[in-house]
């Protein structure tokens, strides 16, 4: 579900090395930058890797539209030119947003937990970790040393996940399709979509998830 709401802020939720869109409000294209250093409520310091001339071409004063992706939410903001140096880099400052807009691409809210959880994959248990969930799936880690299928693992592959979920007694099960894989060194992390879900597991599950949300 995709929604749309308008927060004043006074300190905007962004990091340096965000990749950002620029929109001046005299052109159409939307040129991609990189914020590489902020003052809170001052301003904003942008590079681009672009050859787009437009960018070049911004002055002092110029209003334009500012979008970025954080956390699954398209943020959105207008801000105006304070001015650029081009020596020894082109660097663009721009004002701090008062009004951010935030778009939700996300189908059902997520929040980030730590609950132990097994996972069966390929017949085989594994001992893991539910780090966020939503009432649509999970994200479950799992130390990658410790499955010895780790290669055959694959996105579609049907998985079965269990853990305690709070407000319902004992330990329940879901069945999921894996829908991202993310390897590093140590650690396996699984974005799952549920397939199979108990009514009551269900319930109890956007019951605990819209408490945390409202909280």
């Amino acid at each position: 579900m995709k929604t749309r709401q308008s927060n004043k802020q006074q300190k905007l939720t962004i990091e340096l090395g965000t990749e950002i869109s620029i929109q001046p409000e005299w052109s159409d294209e939307k040129i991609k930058a990189f914020t590489i250093g902020i003052k809170p409520s001052s301003y904003i310091i942008i590079n681009t890797v672009s050859l787009s001339d437009t960018f070049n071409i911004i002055k002092k004063n110029d209003r334009m539209i500012v979008r970025y992706l954080h956390s699954g939410n398209i943020y959105g903001f207008r801000t105006k030119s304070l001015g650029s140096i081009t020596i020894p880099f082109k660097l663009l400052f721009i004002s701090y947003p008062e009004n951010v807009e935030v778009l939700s691409l996300r189908k059902s809210e997520r929040v980030t937990c730590n609950i132990p959880a097994n996972i069966v994959l390929n017949n085989l248990d594994h001992k893991g970790i539910v780090t966020d969930m939503s009432s649509g799936g999970i994200k479950v880690q799992i130390n990658s040393n410790a499955i010895s299928s780790y290669n055959n693992i694959s996105l579609e592959m049907p998985v079965s996940i269990s853990f305690p979920l709070p407000g319902l007694d004992g330990i329940q099960t879901f069945k999921g399709i894996i829908k991202r894989i993310d390897r590093d060194a140590i650690s396996l992390s699984l974005g799952i979509n549920f397939s199979i879900i108990d009514p009551a597991a269900k319930t109890k599950l956007d019951e605990y998830l819209n408490l945390i949300v409202d909280f």
